[in-house]
């Protein structure tokens, strides 16, 4: 069967929905787990080794906690009425685990430098490295070329269960957080199916290669949108992180946006006629 981002996400519902309580306590207390370590890292008053020394302790403490979860979600989707929060302490493999880490943040960091697609294809090629870790018990290297052996021929759906998985968060934050306690484990148990389903799936039909998928309709004009739309963005992390060198008037985002635009309404324009040569030709 087809890899859907629908179903995946339905099966998470599915999931959770069998042990509802046990799934939102877990939640609440990650949750709280979590805004402990932000306080005690977030010593404004340090400076120097002990900041350095506070930052490392972060970084091992997340990747500990990052590890946990995912087994105890993997095996929470085996077994979701009989899982036990013991279960998210088996194989620790831990400096596997903070290599992959740091490797595929810099390359998918890399990527969104690079006119944000790239970053957007690395992020959903090297998703589930980090479980492959985990899981499998692989080497960071091995586990990001199996990931994105398992995730290349499904980059479309990926990215739709990503959006649709940011959606409901968003919306469970709007309702004072309290949302969250079901949208996070939801989240959670669909990755894991997501995970699941396709390290086992045998591929039948021949796998796409990065070109063939680039020139898919849907990434061209996802391109054309997103280099129309970067001065704002630009902006707006300027105006977020206090630096004026796109927002000093409007000057400069102007003629940005009157390079940009135009640029990206072509690329959105040979898309769409992408879509319709492939529609009409399709066997």
């Amino acid at each position: 069967m087809a890899f859907s981002a629908v179903e995946t996400l339905k099966t998470g519902w599915s999931l959770f929905k069998r042990r509802p309580g046990f799934f939102i306590a877990v939640s609440l207390g990650f949750g709280v787990v979590f805004w402990v370590l932000g306080e005690f890292t977030d010593d404004k008053q340090a400076h120097g080794l002990m900041r350095f020394l506070l930052t490392i302790a972060s970084f091992v403490i997340g990747v500990v906690i990052e590890m946990f979860l995912i087994n105890f979600a993997l095996a929470a989707h085996d077994h979701p009425e009989t899982v036990e929060l013991s279960e998210g302490k088996v194989r620790m493999p831990f400096w596997q685990y903070a290599a992959a880490k740091i490797a595929v943040a810099i390359v998918v960091v890399t990527g969104f430098f690079l006119l944000i697609i790239p970053g957007v294809f690395a992020l959903l090629a090297l998703m589930f490295t980090n479980y492959l870790v985990v899981d499998k018990n692989l080497t960071f290297i091995d586990a990001m070329k199996e990931s994105y052996r398992i995730t290349r021929p499904h980059w479309l759906e990926l990215f739709l269960l990503l959006v649709m998985l940011i959606g409901i968060n968003i919306i469970g934050a709007l309702f004072l957080f309290v949302g969250l306690l079901v949208s996070v484990p939801v989240s959670m148990l669909a990755m894991a199916h997501a995970y699941r389903t396709l390290s086992n799936q045998t591929h039948t039909t021949p796998i796409p290669t990065v070109v063939e998928t680039l020139m898919n309709p849907f990434w061209i004009m996802l391109s054309g949108f997103l280099f129309a739309i970067a001065p704002i963005v630009l902006s707006v992390i300027a105006d977020l992180t206090q630096e004026n060198a796109y927002t000093d008037g409007s000057g400069m985002v102007f003629l940005l946006a009157f390079a940009t635009v135009p640029i990206g309404g072509v690329v959105i324009l040979l898309g769409a006629i992408k879509a319709v040569w492939d529609y009409l030709h399709k066997k």
